[in-house]
């Protein structure tokens, strides 16, 4: 009884331990969770997970495995080392093309540094086989800044000839979409609707990343459909988030991309308190410039966003100007 009895303890113990140990790796993540809710089938459904270390010891993540192939996880720029405040993310492709019904998966992210531990996303969502997205997507590609754009998508709906689009919605007040019923024979079962979607010539530079939402007679079931392109001006310039940084520490870099339609030169840069951007290494013009930038954190916590001046040889000195985030939280968050 007492070899029993000690069992018992020694196992709790273990167990406690276990628990703490999982802990600290799921604090590096904002959510584990997602519900894709319903979607067509061939519709393009993804969902990044985000995370930072945000511990003083570096960070390696083995791998990401997937425990249903109806989705399929993957390391945002197969990157797997992380410094203190460093973020990336795990990507989730829910393969509509090639499953259908209610799926559920559980994507396992491997950690080996600064300890080992398993991390557990978890995914669902409904795929209708009597939907079908043809293409599965609204994509723009590259739209030049001033011109408008249209894109159509066939949207079946199978053994249903009452079936109807009530209504489409966005948050994007640069879309327009124009919904087109097609005289398809009530003895087809079928009903198909052509979505034309439109962009507006005086939608600004930039990505376009809101997407649609279908509702119909289906209960008033809400679907939706990706919307991607980006609308390029003669320059442009884009800068990921730098990221979380503790008082007085320098982020990692990030690239400042600016491109151009033809060849230019960047004559001058001028960046905001706590922001440092190397400056070409020499004064040849080019199509693609790629300029890393810093962030140090100063003493007030919190989320600084401030612009980046950029100023070229082109149309009489055209500047452009471009966002650049970044985070400081107190030393005292970052856990040892």
């Amino acid at each position: 009884m007492l070899r029993h009895g000690l069992f018992a303890v020694v196992l709790a113990v273990f167990s406690a331990a276990i628990c703490p140990a999982q802990d600290w790796a799921k604090k590096l993540f904002d959510v584990t969770e997602h519900d894709f809710g319903t979607c067509g089938k061939n519709v393009k459904a993804e969902f990044k997970f985000k995370f930072v270390n945000r511990y003083v010891e570096d960070l390696h993540i083995v791998d990401v495995s997937t425990s249903c192939h109806c989705t399929d996880p993957t390391i945002v720029g197969n990157k797997h080392d992380y410094k203190t405040w460093e973020t990336g993310e795990i990507l989730a492709h829910f393969n509509t093309d090639r499953f259908t019904g209610d799926r559920h998966a559980t994507l396992s992210v491997t950690i080996d540094k600064p300890f080992r531990a398993t991390v557990l996303l978890n995914i669902k969502g409904t795929i209708r086989s009597d939907i079908v997205f043809a293409p599965g997507s609204v994509d723009f590609g590259s739209v030049d800044l001033g011109t408008a754009a249209s894109k159509t998508v066939t949207v079946t709906r199978f053994n249903r000839s009452d079936w109807k689009i009530l209504d489409v919605k966005s948050a994007n007040t640069n879309l327009e979409v124009e919904v087109l019923k097609k005289n398809i024979a009530a003895s087809s079962g079928q009903t198909v609707y052509d979505l034309r979607v439109r962009l507006k010539p005086d939608a600004p530079a930039g990505y376009l990343t809101d997407p649609l939402v279908l509702i119909t007679n289906d209960s008033k079931e809400q679907m939706p459909l990706d919307v991607q392109g980006v609308i390029v001006s003669e320059l442009t310039a884009a800068l990921q988030p730098l990221g979380t940084v503790g008082p007085g520490e320098t982020s990692a870099p990030k690239l400042l991309i600016v491109r151009g339609k033809k060849p230019f030169k960047i004559v001058g840069i001028k960046a905001p308190e706590g922001f440092a951007v190397e400056r070409p290494e020499s004064d040849e013009a080019k199509t693609l410039f790629r300029l890393p930038v810093t962030f140090t954190g100063t003493d007030k916590p919190g989320k600084v966003s401030q612009r980046i001046k950029i100023q070229t040889d082109i149309s009489k000195g055209a500047a452009l100007e471009v966002n650049a985030e970044a985070e400081v939280v107190s030393s005292a968050t970052a856990e040892k």
